[in-house]
């Protein structure tokens, strides 16, 4: 991946990591607040991705994920009514 990035414009890529860094990087002006409303999904969201992170990312966790996949999908159902 990293050869592909710096394989030299000719080839599709760039001549220098610094140079693909300045083309794929950058700083945006505009600013994004939170919105209130939604952070009972947002907490509902990072309690999933803690009980996955803990379970596959944790040695010797015991996390249960059974239900992790219901409530993501509940919580799509909810966003899309």
């Amino acid at each position: 991946m990293c050869g592909a990035v710096v394989a030299g414009k000719a080839n599709g890529g760039y001549d220098s990591f610094a140079d693909a860094a300045q083309a794929m990087t950058g700083v945006h002006k505009k600013i994004f607040q939170p919105r209130i409303a939604d952070a009972a999904v947002y907490n509902r969201l990072y309690a999933s991705y803690r009980a996955l992170h803990n379970a596959f990312g944790v040695k010797g966790t015991t996390t249960d994920v059974s239900g992790v996949m219901k409530d993501l999908l509940a919580i799509r159902d909810e966003a899309r009514a």
